[in-house]
């Protein structure tokens, strides 16, 4: 790898996109063990640098044959993302959304899942960190050229809709996704007073 190359793929831009992607992806992966204020808060600000930090990746032509670029996720990587976030929100995890119909002549509202979401935004750059890591000049390049197309015409657009979705749920009053967290609190609070009445009584 000359100079040139090595610019582009270790670029301050680059390396930052792939540490907050690989966030992102270790994050969802074990969104499980984490409560639901947890999940939105954190989900909110990765969102956050992931589009910002995607929209300064290098624009880079074609360098190379116009070939399949490799693929690494697969259906039941997706699904289990999917299941994960979507079961986490429960009924929050379904949202309605203004979208523009082909043409843009006309809108529709459709129903969206802030799971399906952010496991096609899951897809996409796991695919990219993982091709990127492979270590050659070609699939480096080819990774980031790849994400910084995607992220333009697909899954930028899915990232900010789930951020949306998210956002709402945080800072709606008459949200009920964090219920859950607060009855846990409530229940270890009435545990731990009444362990401690009980002991007094002994």
């Amino acid at each position: 790898m000359n100079d040139s190359a090595e610019s582009i793929v270790y670029s301050k831009n680059v390396v930052e996109f792939v540490t907050v992607a690989n966030e992102y992806c270790n994050f969802v992966e074990n969104a499980s063990g984490l409560t639901n204020r947890e999940m939105v808060d954190k989900s909110l600000k990765l969102m956050s640098l992931i589009y910002l930090k995607a929209s300064l990746l290098p624009e880079i032509k074609p360098l190379f044959d116009d070939e399949d670029v490799e693929k690494f996720v697969k259906e039941e990587d997706w699904k289990f993302i999917h299941e994960t976030i979507a079961s986490k929100l429960g009924k929050n995890d379904a949202y309605l959304e203004l979208v523009e119909s082909q043409g843009y002549e006309s809108e529709e509202i459709v129903r969206l899942s802030i799971g399906e979401q952010m496991a096609d935004v899951y897809q996409d750059i796991k695919d990219f960190i993982t091709l990127y890591r492979l270590g050659s000049y070609r699939n480096m390049v080819e990774s980031i050229r790849e994400c910084k197309i995607s992220y333009e015409e697909y899954w930028g657009t899915k990232l900010l809709s789930a951020q949306k979705a998210l956002h709402f749920l945080k800072n709606s009053k008459t949200s009920t996704v964090f219920d859950d967290d607060i009855e846990e609190v409530i229940d270890d609070d009435f545990i731990t007073d009444n362990s401690q009445e009980w002991s007094n009584n002994e």
